[in-house]
């Protein structure tokens, strides 16, 4: 399952970033402390160095509200 996310995230393995990126958990099974998200957190961490978990900025539904907006002015 994340390891497809991995897979798209990284160059090379075990890829050695020089700039922090940030990545933030959305959805209640992975943006909660559970053994879910903790797994992923370390699976992308070990794969990918200078990860850096960070809290969302914003609702998925404020996401999928402005992506909804950007697809209507496209047409």
């Amino acid at each position: 399952m994340y390891g497809t996310l991995s897979l798209k995230l990284q160059t090379s393995p075990r890829t050695s970033i020089k700039n922090r990126i940030p990545i933030a958990f959305i959805g209640g099974l992975i943006a909660n402390p559970t053994i879910l998200s903790d797994l992923l957190e370390r699976h992308i961490r070990d794969e990918i160095r200078g990860v850096q978990r960070i809290e969302a900025m914003a609702t998925p539904a404020f996401g999928a509200a402005l992506m909804a907006l950007s697809a209507s002015r496209q047409r």
